[in-house]
């Protein structure tokens, strides 16, 4: 007896699903972004980044500056400046000043470059066109603090004007040639690298840990070397030159010193000058 096949089961499967549709491009008015970095202030556990110090020169490197601006000068005077004539030692004295400033100052510019990495708003001095209006502004101040300072002054010495040892000495002792050195060292040099380094290093330096104290220290130094503990008309501009610059720029204090050293000078001339004719 012939056996007969068992019929096919039928195919249950489902169908294969049908082909993706092809990719459009994008258009080029719309550029493809990539996805925005994940980020989770929850788990990211990544230490915060410490901001940058602003102020990076040391200790040492005030010594050193302050021994070269000033030091210097004054160990070439005792050892080359000539004593035949006051006046003539005085001109050395001057002469040997100048080269110290000059020294002074390309130290800085080698400091700025080598520590700051070329950024002289560190130390409060911007290459901007702002700098002239600032020295402008500075130099008003200069001229308001003389106009306050000297009826004061007058009215403490009963009508006389008491000028200093080292201005007298300066002005009255010098010779022509002095004088114009004298004109550089205050007017110009004085300003420009006192300001640096007290205004500018030494009280940048200081403030990182107290304002007040820094104002005190640099005023108290500031009138140590102009010879004195407690010179009532260096106190005064000590102190008003640290408290302008917690918001003024260095280029300011810099046109108020040299306004202020330009008035004494000034009216030292006329006094001590106008006592030989």
């Amino acid at each position: 007896m012939r056996s007969v096949p068992a019929p096919a089961m039928p195919d249950l499967r489902p169908p294969p699903p049908p082909p993706p549709p092809p990719l459009q491009s994008v258009p080029r008015s719309f550029p493809v972004l990539p996805p925005p970095p994940l980020h989770n202030e929850l788990f990211d556990r990544r230490p915060p980044v410490e901001p940058t110090e602003p102020v990076r020169w040391r200790w040492r490197d005030l010594w050193v500056l302050g021994a070269i601006t000033f030091g210097l000068p004054t160990a070439l005077t005792i050892a080359f400046a000539p004593r035949d004539r006051f006046s003539q030692f005085l001109d050395g004295m001057l002469y040997f000043q100048i080269v110290g400033y000059v020294l002074g100052a390309l130290l800085v510019v080698y400091m700025i470059r080598r520590l700051q990495d070329g950024d002289w708003s560190t130390l409060g001095l911007t290459w901007s066109g702002g700098a002239p209006r600032e020295l402008l502004a500075g130099a008003g101040l200069g001229a308001l603090l003389i106009a306050f300072f000297l009826p004061l002054s007058l009215l403490l010495s009963g009508g006389r004007i008491e000028l200093t040892g080292l201005i007298r000495e300066l002005i009255g002792s010098t010779t022509g040639l002095g004088l114009a050195l004298a004109a550089v060292v205050v007017v110009i040099g004085a300003p420009i690298m006192e300001e640096i380094y007290y205004r500018g290093m030494l009280l940048g330096k200081l403030m990182r840990r107290n304002t007040s104290v820094a104002i005190i220290v640099t005023t108290f130094l500031f009138t140590i070397a102009h010879g004195g503990v407690a010179i009532p008309a260096i106190v005064m501009l000590g102190i008003i030159l640290a408290w302008k610059r917690q918001t003024k720029s260095l280029w300011y204090t810099i046109g108020a010193h040299a306004m202020w050293n330009l008035a004494i000078m000034m009216m030292a001339v006329v006094m001590l000058w106008g006592t030989r004719t």
